[in-house]
């Protein structure tokens, strides 16, 4: 950015990225949508931002939770201006709780009071999702990032990068260029979701800073892991490998350990390979997801090939020829109803009857955004309405000691407030 506009001498400031509000959780289910409504289920009133790769899964998703009576609209480039324009204004003013989106839907919205972002498919790169992870607890009060994925996420991006037009006018060379990048941030980003250290970290390291060792704010810090001896199994898979001489990609060398009988491995003569059919017996979504995990702890990589192949790495030799041992974190297919409940910032729920006024305050807000036509965020954020509810001021004076209100929205909207206050307290 200095070379480009010139710049002479410039001042420049870094400033950390950690958002310490936010809660990091990444989850692999059985079903992602059982795990979705389980989300939901335990966040009926919560408003957040549910993000998918493309515009299919996006319509779909949008009208399975419609059907379920959730307050859902959606957002991506398929739909018309006017369409996006009026899914986003519900989302802005409350009248919709869930925004189901592409990575169209973001950028320039203002939206302080989201509560949780979360990531149905596995974004391409680290960039992308902790900008669009970024997205939930703006007014700074704790809010939840968590994002699923399966194997299918990584095909996906693999087929949006390879097919993607969007740099036509690069030369081929610095296509190639462009494309190994992508899958090399891609490759990064399959490693945070099978990564079972601290995700703060893992994010914050991506991005240059040097943070704890454990954040206490994450799935992977706040939830006891089982460590499982995989050692065997990834024996089996380094040594199909080997035998294949490192010169295939994923989807041969599941299909050999699996015992397929595909046009490809007979050509091959793989089915004449001592490995086999080895783990014939091994579903392939398991099969899968340790694959997933010895990529992601560096056991064997993808070359940096036009068309990458799988090549052990030296770590993966010492597991297969000098007896290290491979631990995977124990898969836990529970629904998402403790994200963010466990031991810590979010833990503590909102006390009963504090609830009760805060959804009281939220009505009032939503009344007076829809009289003055702003979203609902402008007249006072989630958090001045928490700071009312804890405080309850009781006359204009106290009103100024609440978070966010100053003189201009003390004369616009504090009698307002204070009356609900008293009408609450009246009924209590």
């Amino acid at each position: 950015m200095v070379h480009l506009l010139g710049l002479e001498k410039p001042r420049i400031v870094t400033t950390g990225l950690d958002r310490s509000n936010l809660y990091f959780e990444v989850r692999s289910p059985e079903d992602k949508f059982q795990a979705l409504a389980a989300f939901l289920r335990d966040r009926p009133r919560k408003s957040g931002i549910i993000y998918c790769l493309t515009r299919k899964t996006v319509d779909t998703l949008c009208e399975k939770l419609c059907s379920r009576d959730y307050q859902a609209v959606s957002y991506h480039a398929g739909l018309t201006r006017e369409e996006r324009q009026a899914n986003q204004e519900r989302f802005q003013r409350d009248d919709a709780r869930i925004m189901v989106a592409t990575n169209a839907f973001g950028m320039g919205i203002d939206k302080s009071n989201v509560q949780y972002v979360l990531h149905y498919n596995m974004p391409k790169d680290m960039e992308s999702y902790y900008q669009e992870a970024g997205r939930a607890g703006r007014d700074g009060l704790p809010a939840e990032c968590v994002l699923l994925h399966d194997f299918q996420d990584l095909r996906i991006n693999t087929f949006l990068i390879e097919k993607g037009r969007e740099n036509e006018e690069l030369d081929p060379e610095d296509l190639e260029r462009l494309e190994k990048a992508q899958k090399k941030r891609l490759r990064r980003m399959v490693e945070y979701c099978h990564s079972s250290d601290c995700l703060r970290r893992e994010i914050l390291s991506y991005f240059g800073e040097n943070p704890p060792a454990s954040c206490g704010n994450c799935g992977n810090c706040l939830r006891k892991v089982d460590r499982e001896d995989v050692t065997i199994d990834a024996q089996k898979i380094l040594s199909c490998l080997k035998r294949m001489k490192e010169r295939y990609g994923l989807t041969l060398l599941m299909q050999t350990l699996r015992g397929s009988r595909s046009k490809k491995v007979l050509e091959l003569q793989f089915d004449k390979l001592s490995t086999y059919g080895i783990m014939r017996h091994e579903s392939e979504k398991s099969l899968r997801r340790k694959i997933d995990f010895l990529l992601g702890r560096g056991y064997m990589e993808f070359t940096e090939d036009a068309y990458p192949v799988l090549q052990i790495t030296p770590s993966g030799g010492d597991v297969l020829f000098r007896g290290a041992r491979v631990y995977m974190p124990r898969a836990k297919e529970e629904a998402l109803s403790v994200v963010g409940q466990t031991e810590g910032p979010l833990s503590v729920p909102p006390d009963a009857e504090e609830e009760i006024l805060f959804e009281k305050l939220r009505d009032l807000r939503k009344v007076l955004a829809k009289e003055e036509g702003v979203p609902a965020f402008v007249i006072f954020s989630d958090a001045t309405l928490r700071d009312l509810c804890t405080k309850r001021p009781r006359n204009a004076e106290e009103l100024l000691d609440v978070e966010g209100i100053g003189y201009s929205k003390r004369a616009k909207y504090g009698e307002a407030f204070l009356e609900a206050l008293r009408e609450h307290a009246k009924a209590g």
